[in-house]
């Protein structure tokens, strides 16, 4: 009840349902074939790909053996492969094929063992002959093969070889979350599960589209928003060189590659970093894209000409300045960009500071430390504006959005000659 429509053609148009129907269906082919259960590294790839895709999560491992209520974290669980041969040297079922065909928890296996009594393991539903069936056994120690019913019935008697690659040992269960402290006094939950492999109604859709509305709730929606505006005067396929300052796992950078592909332009970014760590990070989290690059360097120092870039951005960089250091960074902007500049950032208000420490008490303390602190150090609207004026740039507009961000963006006025 608390949002607001977005006038704007053009961010609607960077919106459509279609483009980002096709995103999430992407998305979920890469997850599909990922053999997922309550535990194991399939989760945590899982969550990885989710964090990659739409906004990195914070990481919790809940040991196995811990009591949740009623309820006690088993074993971990991690399968590589799994056989079920037939007399004749055939294969029946195999894991690689379809993860379903494996009970869900077995335990290693590699037996021989005649139809009867393998019978006792083997999981169909007569209703469904067609159908693959998913079964787990979390708690009682078991092995097991899932198979179409009309597939079971046609086994011929004879000795079969059963060949299940796993573990089952203690480990964790893993769990993911991002929290985005709003304007509201009420706290609404989006709660969705990946604990069950190639299924796609709930146990895709649910994480991807959770994963969807948090990324589209969080800064990088405004920043997209404020591209979209700006890019009202690109020609359909035109290059765009776009500087990211302060860009540590690259998430902002990645996103608007993707949303510039989505509508048309081709879009360039450079990440530029003082850490090495965040910038190791951000080149080991996904494959070589061209139009990504990363570059270690600091800013006012930084090895390239005036206005090499048609536009450079920030996001959650600006609450890390003091106003001296502010008012230089944008006249820095204003050096290197050709176009524009986009900054997007935290801003200050009474109540965001009183949700920002509600909302990270659960949690770590360096969570619960830097939470607030970002906010205390963030700008008010009518600070931000005399350091604008200051650095020369009259001609940047600032706007504040949903999640307590403030975007200051504009397009360089066009001179003359």
């Amino acid at each position: 009840r608390h949002l607001k429509k977005i006038p704007d053609r053009r961010v609607g148009a960077a919106l459509k349902p279609d483009t980002i129907g096709a995103e999430l269906h992407h998305v979920a082919e890469e997850l599909f074939p990922i053999c997922r259960s309550i535990t194991g590294d399939g989760v945590r790839q899982t969550l990885d790909v989710l964090g990659r895709r739409f906004r990195p999560f914070e990481i919790s491992e809940v040991p196995s053996g811990t009591q949740c209520f009623d309820w006690t974290v088993p074993d971990e669980w991690n399968i590589r492969g799994a056989r079920l041969i037939g007399p004749d040297g055939s294969t029946v079922v195999d894991f690689q094929k379809n993860n379903l065909h494996v009970l869900g928890y077995s335990e290693p296996i590699d037996i021989e063992i005649e139809l009867d009594e393998l019978q006792q393991h083997l999981h169909s539903i007569e209703a469904l002959p067609d159908a693959i069936p998913y079964v787990t056994s979390y708690y009682n120690r078991n092995w097991g093969f899932c198979l179409p019913h009309r597939q079971r019935k046609q086994l011929p008697k004879g000795k079969y070889r059963a060949i299940i690659d796993s573990t089952l040992a203690p480990g964790a269960m893993t769990l993911g979350e991002y929290i985005l402290p709003g304007e509201s006094a009420d706290e609404v939950l989006i709660s969705s599960y990946i604990c069950h492999p190639s299924m796609a109604n709930n146990e895709l859709s649910g994480p991807i589209v959770a994963s969807a509305i948090g990324r589209w709730l969080g800064g990088t929606h405004a920043t997209l928003t404020r591209f979209a505006e700006l890019s009202q005067s690109w020609r359909p396929g035109q290059r765009i060189e776009v500087l990211e300052v302060a860009c540590g796992g690259g998430d902002l950078a990645r996103a608007l590659i993707d949303w510039g592909r989505r509508q048309g332009f081709d879009l360039r970014v450079t990440g530029l970093d003082l850490s090495p760590t965040a910038l190791d990070c951000a080149r080991r989290r996904d494959s070589v894209d061209p139009c990504l690059r990363f570059v270690r360097a600091d800013l006012h120092a930084a090895p390239c000409l005036d206005h090499t870039f048609d536009y450079v951005t920030c996001s959650l960089f600006f609450h890390h300045l003091t106003d001296a250091q502010v008012v230089s960074t944008l006249q820095a902007f204003d050096r290197l960009a050709r176009r524009g500049i986009v900054v997007n950032d935290l801003i200050r208000r009474r109540r965001h500071l009183i949700w920002s420490w509600l909302f990270t008490r659960p949690f770590n303390e360096v969570l619960r430390h830097d939470g607030p602190l970002s906010v205390r150090r963030a700008f008010r609207v009518d600070e931000l504006t005399p350091l604008v004026e200051c650095a020369g740039l009259g001609w940047l507009r600032l706007r504040t959005h949903f999640g307590h961000r403030l975007t200051l963006a504009g397009e360089r006025p066009q001179t003359s000659d």
